[in-house]
């Protein structure tokens, strides 16, 4: 007589996740680093722009939030 499975814990029956769902979760992981790491380079190199430009870094901080926002929100709409 067989164990009844139990998909919860991810024991018998194939597991919690098929192959599809792990690879989008996969992609939207790899894509939440992407717009983590283009953040953080975009902030490091705030105070120089500010410097080269002549403008406030606050200034620029709007405008980086503003980027950041639309390129989010286009990665989301894409999948």
């Amino acid at each position: 007589m067989k164990a009844p499975s139990d998909n919860r814990t991810g024991r018998g029956g194939g597991g919690l996740f098929s192959g599809r769902d792990r690879a989008v979760i996969t992609a939207a992981a790899l894509s939440m680093l992407l717009v983590q790491m283009d953040w953080f380079a975009l902030n490091l190199t705030l105070p120089v722009i500010a410097r080269d430009f002549g403008v406030p870094t606050t200034d620029l901080q709007w405008l980086v939030s503003g980027y950041m926002s639309t390129a989010d929100s286009a990665r989301s709409c894409a999948g």
